[in-house]
């Protein structure tokens, strides 16, 4: 399959069927810096867990302000 690019809330990916459990190799993504985005980190995380295919690689920008809420999210 050609590599995509979807331009959207996360959440809605799977719904729509841009992407399935474990067909991504790459989540690249650059989250908004404010505080209103952090309670959707761990949702990001699984999202994340869920679509990469083995081996697959989550990158994500975040700001220095939350970055201690951002790695523990993503270590559970």
């Amino acid at each position: 399959a050609a590599p995509s690019i979807h331009h959207c809330r996360f959440q809605n990916l799977e719904a729509t069927g841009a992407v399935v459990a474990g067909s991504a190799q790459l989540v690249l993504t650059d989250i908004p810096y404010g505080e209103q985005f952090v309670s959707q980190l761990p949702d990001l995380a699984y999202f994340a867990e869920r679509t990469l295919q083995e081996g697959g690689i989550f990158a994500v920008y975040v700001g220095n302000m939350w970055l201690p809420h951002s790695i523990r999210a993503f270590e559970q």
